[in-house]
């Protein structure tokens, strides 16, 4: 009987992470001259003027709960660009189309850029805008004013992709911590005679 109350205990733990990694369905770079727009699946999601870098993702594969986090690694140095805007898209389509780059909604920007290394990440808060979303896709489109700023993909990533990493609440871990109190306060109850 006690090994299967353990078990129950250690699944239920199990399913509580840290943190998980949610990774686009689709990364690509839109090129817009100002006559027409082209997507290009180049390797790496670059924002540079008329350049923008866009990655898209499946409402599906977003845990429910949490605070939800843009993550984009640098890819090249040096990136040039102080400031990166990050535009939201609701979507019915599952791969990024040319007339993305001009719709969506700010969210905010990534800052610093320039100064971000290899292995150094840059993290905006997206949780309003993804808990909000009840399309089945949704976009983040990455643009510049001035310099530019090169990403990694899914496909060009040195072991560093960009995605969304989805933390859970404090509430998650308050139950964390309280199953194992519960567990170590049952291991070490005295046996009954």
């Amino acid at each position: 009987m006690h090994w299967k109350i353990m078990a129950f205990w250690a699944a239920s733990l199990a399913g509580l992470s840290a943190e998980t990694f949610v990774a686009p369905i689709d990364d690509r770079c839109i090129y817009d001259d100002g006559s027409y727009n082209v997507v290009v699946d180049n390797g790496y999601v670059l924002a540079d003027g008329y350049i923008h870098g866009a990655l898209d993702f499946a409402n599906e594969n977003i845990p429910q709960g949490g605070d939800v986090y843009l993550e984009v690694n640098p890819y090249g140095e040096p990136n040039t660009a102080n400031t990166v805007n990050v535009y939201g898209i609701a979507s019915a389509a599952s791969t990024i189309q040319p007339s993305d780059f001009s719709d969506g909604v700010y969210l905010g920007s990534f800052t610093d850029v320039s100064a971000l290394g290899f292995g150094q990440p840059a993290l905006l808060d997206v949780t309003s805008f993804v808990r909000s979303d009840t399309s089945p896709y949704f976009e983040f489109i990455l643009d510049t004013s001035s310099g530019s700023a090169l990403f990694s993909s899914e496909e060009s990533n040195y072991g560093l992709p960009s995605g969304l990493e989805v933390v859970p609440e404090p509430t998650t871990w308050a139950l964390l911590g309280a199953s194992i109190v519960g567990l170590l306060g049952w291991r070490r109850r005295p046996a009954r005679c």
